[in-house]
């Protein structure tokens, strides 16, 4: 056969509808959907259990798709058809969502601590020391008195609340020590978010405003409400003055795509809409397990008081030291092996190998991370069964080799133009590193760190080598209390005899972990694209 005859049938093999690039194009095509229908049926299924929505009658679900869903898809095929009001409806959301995230994480913290203790220190030390701070930056010749200022009031400060803490007879109330320790520093943030914009000269009646308005907002909810004055103030603080400054800079300056805006007004007003038209006409609604009670109760073996907080706390302890200990380490192998590690010779070739072993380590079955947990940290060290301190260094040492991995590649795009060009103008390779390597890849190693945190918090198995509980009653206080994470207790849900714990409670907490999953996930990708943008 001649080369133009083959060229011929090869071409019309691939034109065929049998050919092999069209078969791989259909199967693949089939995998992903199927992916895909597989996974949303999950979510579905658990998302229908958690928030109980098969106890609804047809009513409210007629009533929730008329008055609530189709006006929201409305909204969104025109956001399809603006780009800008898109980008300006897609901010307003993650506003919101970022705004609860932050006050939730609030919000465990004084929980956890004396909301008395954070009143003395906060007026005490952490009040003086940014007044001085905030002098020390306005003047325009800094004296090296003025420069240590700061320091010394901070130290004083921390000195006299530790004397005056248990002296104090008297505090005011929750809700009025929250207004004082957020409110202020919310007015602060005002002034400084306002400050480069077109409302320059009224930043500070606006800031004022936005807060004072935040918290009546609270306190009148709060009133009408079962919320508690303190988690309403919280909430709104955390959520309303940011999208408040976010709109008022976007409505003075003008900007294109403002109908974005509009979106959460929209979305709140059909919710209200929508419960007022359900409870008049008298429809059965929904009984969630996924609620505010879920969120801030411990475990129970009566399903209608059964909660995850115990575990929540748990989790994020263990993911903030898991952090810690992964960025410092993992990034400071990624720049050794990068920036200092020989080439050549027979250190060289150990590097090398070391590199080689640390892909290797990469895959590794996380259960083997836990026996050496447990080998290492409890067997050899006798740190304790299952505390909060060899759960993180545990789990750490899972996500050091994705850490190291993701940093090195991050390391590796700066350009080696961008090095020699600052050799040349008498840098150090310190310095080099500092102001040239590290500012270029902090996106590449703060993306692979936040998702590889996202990796530690779903893990079961390596908690279970190093003896943690599947169920605690008490919150961790600190690095030796014993501890559960979210993962184990859904586990613990998950084989219950009894079916309102084996399929309401723990669809509940599978909800909520991906809840949390899926916020870490998303704030890497806005760290990421941020820092992108600015390099």
């Amino acid at each position: 056969m001649s080369t133009t005859s083959f060229d011929i049938v090869l071409k019309q093999g691939r034109n065929s509808i049998f050919s092999r690039e069209t078969l791989f194009h259909y199967l693949t095509f089939l995998a992903s959907i199927v992916g895909i229908f597989s996974l949303a049926l999950l979510l579905i299924t658990a998302l229908v259990n958690a928030l109980g929505l098969k106890t609804a009658d047809l009513s409210w679900y007629v009533c929730y798709l008329l008055i609530v869903l189709s006006p929201l898809l409305a909204f969104s095929w025109y956001c399809t058809k603006h780009q800008e009001v898109r980008k300006v409806a897609t901010r307003t959301i993650g506003i919101i969502m970022g705004g609860a995230l932050f006050g939730t994480f609030l919000l465990i913290i004084f929980i956890l601590l004396d909301p008395q203790i954070a009143f003395v220190y906060f007026t005490f030390a952490i009040l003086p020391t940014l007044i001085v701070w905030s002098y020390a930056q306005s003047q325009q010749n800094q004296s090296i008195y003025l420069s240590f200022a700061p320091i010394v009031t901070i130290l004083i400060g921390t000195f006299l609340s530790s004397f005056l803490w248990k002296t104090i007879p008297y505090y005011p109330e929750n809700w009025l020590i929250f207004v004082w320790i957020f409110g202020l520093p919310a007015v602060f943030f005002s002034r400084h978010f306002l400050k480069n914009t077109l409302i320059e000269s009224h930043r500070d009646h606006i800031g004022i405003s936005i807060v004072l308005f935040s918290i009546i907002i609270g306190i009148s909810s709060a009133t009408f409400t079962e919320i508690s004055p303190t988690i309403s103030i919280l909430y709104f603080l955390t959520i309303i003055v940011p999208i408040f400054l976010y709109a008022s800079v976007h409505i003075v300056s003008a900007e294109q795509g403002r109908v974005g805006l509009l979106f959460p007004l929209l979305l709140i007003l059909t919710i209200l809409l929508a419960r007022i038209v359900v409870v008049s006409i008298g429809a059965v609604q929904p009984t969630p397990w996924l609620d505010l009670q879920f969120v801030t109760s411990p475990p129970s073996r009566f399903p209608i008081e059964a909660g995850i907080f115990p575990a929540l706390i748990g989790s994020i302890f263990i993911v903030l030291i898991v952090g810690f200990l992964s960025l410092i380490f993992g990034v400071g192998a990624a720049i050794y092996l990068e920036e200092y590690a020989p080439r050549t010779g027979t250190f060289g070739i150990l590097t090398r190998l070391i590199r080689i072993n640390i892909s290797n380590l990469a895959g590794v079955p996380s259960v083997v991370y836990g026996l050496l947990g447990l080998a290492l940290f409890i067997n050899l060290l006798g740190m304790g069964f299952g505390t909060v301190i060899v759960s993180s260094m545990t789990l750490s040492l899972l996500i050091l080799p994705i850490v190291i991995i993701a940093s090195q590649e991050a390391i590796r795009t700066v350009p080696e133009a961008l090095r020699l060009a600052s050799y040349g103008l008498g840098a150090t390779k310190w310095q080099t590193i500092r102001n040239v390597v590290l500012p270029l890849s902090v996106a590449g190693i703060l993306t692979g760190t936040i998702l590889s945190m996202s990796r530690a918090l779903g893990e079961t198995a390596p908690l279970l080598m190093i003896g943690a509980a599947t169920t605690v009653f008490k919150a961790p206080v600190g690095l030796e209390s014993k501890v559960s994470a979210m993962p184990l207790q859904v586990f613990h849900w998950a084989f219950s005899v009894k079916p309102d714990l084996r399929e309401g409670v723990a669809a509940a907490g599978i909800i909520l972990l991906l809840f949390v999953l899926l916020s870490m996930n998303g704030i890497a990708i806005v760290l990421r694209n941020k820092y992108q943008k600015d390099k």
